[in-house]
C-alpha cells in the first residue's frame, strides 16, 4: 500500500469517526425521545444520551440519559413536568431501530422529579372521588386545600373544605386530610377514608422502578422527588 493511499484511508476513517462522534448521539437521542413517549405516556419528550466512545451507542449502552417530558401520565393523574436522569443504561437496540420502542434492559441509577399542578389535582378529584364535585385546589407552603361540594347519596349536598398534606405511604402517594369542614363547620372523619385518605398516585406506575424520597407542596403544585438508590 502506498503512503498516499494509506493517508487517504486514514483520513477517511478519521472523517467517519468524527461524523459518528458528532451526529450519532443526536440521532440516538431523537430515537430514544420518540421511544420514551410510550414509557412516559407523553407526546412531548426530549432526550439527551451520552456515551464515550460514542460508537458504543450502537450497542445500546448509554453512560447517561437525560429526559424531560410534559403532560406525562403513567397513572390516572397527569404530571405537568417530569425530568429523569439515568446512568448505566442498556436498551434493546433492535427494538429501538425496528419499532422506535424503548425496552430498558438495565438502569443502574435513576433520579426522577415530577410535578402535579393544582388544576390537574382538582380535575382528578372531581373525576375520582365519589361525592366530590366542583373541586378547586390550592397548593401553597406545604399544605393542600380543596374547596367544593360533597354529596351524601341523595340525602344532602354540602359545601366541603379539606386541608391536608400529600405524603408517600408505602407504594401510594396520597392526600392525608387533617381538617374537614362541611358547610363551614369542622367535623371528624365524616366520609371515612373517602375524604381523609385520598390516593393520588400508585408509586409502582412511576417509571424506572424508583422510590419516593420527598414530596414538596408549594407555588401551586406538588413536586415528587424519587430515585432508585439503596439507602
Amino acid at each position: 500500500m502506498s503512503k498516499r493511499l494509506f493517508l487517504i484511508l486514514f483520513a477517511a476513517v478519521g472523517i467517519v469517526l468524527a461524523g459518528l462522534a458528532l451526529f450519532l448521539p443526536q440521532i440516538v437521542s431523537q430515537a430514544v425521545a420518540q421511544g420514551m413517549r410510550g414509557v412516559l405516556h407523553s407526546n412531548q419528550v426530549t432526550a439527551q444520551v451520552e456515551k464515550s466512545p460514542s460508537f458504543l451507542l450502537l450497542d445500546g449502552q448509554f453512560d447517561r440519559v437525560r429526559l424531560t417530558a410534559k403532560d406525562a401520565k403513567p397513572d390516572k393523574i397527569s404530571f405537568s413536568d417530569m425530568q429523569a436522569d439515568l446512568s448505566g443504561v442498556k436498551v434493546d437496540m433492535a427494538e429501538l431501530v425496528s419499532s422506535r420502542r424503548v425496552v430498558l434492559r438495565e438502569v443502574k441509577e435513576a433520579s426522577l422529579t415530577a410535578s402535579v399542578a393544582q388544576d390537574e389535582m382538582a380535575r382528578y378529584l372531581n373525576q375520582t372521588v365519589k361525592g366530590v364535585k366542583n373541586a378547586k385546589v390550592t397548593v401553597q407552603a406545604g399544605k393542600v386545600q380543596v374547596a367544593g361540594t360533597f354529596g351524601i347519596g341523595q340525602i344532602a349536598q354540602m359545601t366541603v373544605t379539606l386541608e391536608g398534606r400529600v405524603v408517600a405511604d408505602g407504594q401510594k402517594i396520597k392526600m392525608v386530610t387533617e381538617k374537614i369542614l362541611l358547610n363551614n363547620s369542622q367535623v371528624g372523619s365524616l366520609g371515612g377514608s373517602l375524604l381523609s385518605d385520598i390516593q393520588l398516585v400508585d408509586v409502582k406506575s412511576l417509571p424506572f422502578g424508583v422510590t419516593v424520597r420527598d414530596i414538596v407542596a408549594d407555588q401551586g403544585k406538588i413536586t415528587i422527588f424519587a430515585d432508585n438508590k439503596k439507602l
